[in-house]
């Protein structure tokens, strides 16, 4: 097993890779604190938990085995429109309070427009939206300029 770090920019985080006999790299293992931040839209989305279900999926795929700490997820039922978000803004927190890099099921579950994500980018917490693990910080503003965010 060979770790190797990755620069630290916007959306990247260590990883360890399994090399196996042929060469081919077969699957990456998150390494470090993480927490993750899980967001739906209505009431009837966080009761029934069915939009929550697939983002913990999808941040449990992420993380992929690995020397990793979950260290808490947050759950928020708001619009992604709306600017008060007091998980977000706990989950940030914690993220410096822990150096933890926070862990979203996808982009478009921390905000709807670029300002906002660029906000985020700014306060120098890490996060990673885990359907997109490779996106930089050019990335997500050509996503959010196309309206994709």
């Amino acid at each position: 097993m060979t770790a190797f770090r990755v620069p630290v920019t916007l959306l990247t985080t260590t990883t360890v890779v399994c090399n196996v006999t042929d060469g081919w790299k077969r699957e990456k293992m998150a390494l470090g604190k993480f927490i993750s931040y899980l967001r739906v839209s209505t009431q009837r989305q966080g009761k029934s938990g069915l939009g929550l279900e697939a983002q913990r999926e999808a941040v449990a795929n992420y993380l992929n085995g690995g020397r990793w700490k979950l260290v808490q997820e947050l759950i928020e039922v708001e619009s992604g429109k709306s600017k008060d978000r007091p998980k977000l803004i706990e989950a940030l927190r914690l993220c410096r309070i822990y150096n933890a890099t926070m862990l979203v099921a996808k982009l478009d579950r921390l905000a709807r427009n670029v300002a906002f994500v660029s906000a985020l980018m700014e306060s120098g917490v890490k996060f990673v939206a885990v359907d997109l693990p490779q996106a930089n910080e050019l990335t997500v503003h050509i996503m959010g300029c196309n309206g994709r965010v």
